[in-house]
């Protein structure tokens, strides 16, 4: 019966410090992994020739020594709803942004947020934020 002890132990042990290990991998502490979607929030409407901000739910971590610069956010600004006219992208790690003016003549643009992560299942791709159309006056 000592010996089975000393094995359950020995197993047990293994056990933890595997599970302590993933814990403590580069990059994923205090991540969620996969990464959810951020929710967008911007102007009822802008003014033309104006600038304006946008928030979204920080969904990445805090850039530190644990985190890698991977991960950042793209906002994607367009003149249509499936993003395919007058597209523009800009790259940040914070979950705010003010942009300058969008194009001349737009009546509405349309905003979204793509999340690129280290998190091993996570894709720009796939983790995309709600659409946000900003009437232009």
């Amino acid at each position: 019966m000592g010996s089975s002890l000393r094995l359950s132990r020995s197993i047990v042990r293994a056990a933890l410090l595997a599970a302590l290990a993933g814990a403590w991998a580069p990059g994923t502490r205090g991540a969620t992994c996969p990464v959810p979607a951020p929710v967008l929030t911007g102007p009822s409407e802008v003014q033309a020739g104006e600038s304006y901000s946008l928030s979204w739910t920080n969904v990445l971590t805090t850039p530190s020594t644990s985190t890698s610069n991977a991960d950042y956010y793209i906002v994607e600004r367009a003149l249509d709803a499936g993003f395919t006219s007058g597209l523009d992208e800009t790259t940040t790690q914070r979950s705010a942004i003010t942009l300058t003016p969008g194009a001349a003549g737009a009546t509405v643009l349309y905003h979204r947020i793509l999340v690129k992560s280290s998190c091993p299942t996570a894709s720009a791709v796939a983790i995309v934020s709600n659409v946000v159309a900003v009437p232009v006056n």
